[in-house]
């Protein structure tokens, strides 16, 4: 009865390992841009009423789950370790994008 628990908890590693492995393939929602560098600087322009044009023109064809997870990307390599009180501001800039580039689902 003592070898069951260790087959058991292969097979639970086994499950796990196969579920996280199909859930890195799943690129609907990455960041299709190799290069997001100067992305956050462009989109935050539209925090401002400035022009984004250069925001916009970068994310066309994206799908907003895409967009969002460019900017994203774009910040996590300014920015090592994101605070969580920047999350709001990080959602809140995603939102206002998606919206002012009409970016379809």
């Amino acid at each position: 009865m003592g070898w069951m628990k260790y087959v058991l908890a292969v097979f639970l590693s086994l499950s796990l390992l196969s579920v996280s492995m199909v859930r890195s393939q799943d690129v609907d929602d990455q960041c299709p841009i190799n290069n997001t560098t100067g992305l956050i600087t462009a989109c935050n322009s539209l925090l401002y009423g400035e022009d984004s044009s250069s925001c916009c023109s970068r994310l066309q064809g994206l799908t907003p789950d895409q967009a969002g997870s460019c900017i994203i990307n774009d910040i996590h390599s300014q920015i090592s370790t994101v605070p969580p009180e920047l999350e709001f501001y990080i959602t809140g800039l995603t939102d206002i994008t998606v919206n002012y580039c009409e970016l379809n689902a």
